[in-house]
């Protein structure tokens, strides 16, 4: 099993819908790729985030779904319409278990 973890760092005063959509998008993701487990997106409401304000994780069987999610072209779409525009850091860790 693959655990895919991001955190995004959105641009300060972005508008809370468009916050929003991109989680809805992400999550939306779960009817359009097979290859992907589950997923949850949302805002990170901790107060040690260090301004990482949206996370996601995904489970994945194996690293090729894990590979074949990546290069999706929705996902790649959400990418370049949704998180693009707004994020200014992204981290991205992966646990095998």
């Amino acid at each position: 099993m693959i655990e895919h973890i991001v955190m995004f760092k959105i641009k300060r005063n972005t508008p809370a819908d468009k916050i929003n959509s991109m989680t809805e998008s992400l999550n939306g993701l779960k009817n359009k790729i097979p290859e992907l487990i589950d997923m949850h997106a949302g805002v990170n409401f901790s107060h040690r985030n260090k301004g990482f304000d949206v996370m996601l994780v995904s489970r994945f069987r194996n690293k090729e779904d894990l590979k074949i999610y990546v290069d999706h072209p929705e996902h790649r779409k959400v990418i370049e319409e949704m998180i693009q525009p707004i994020r200014e850091d992204v981290i991205v860790g992966d646990l095998e278990h």
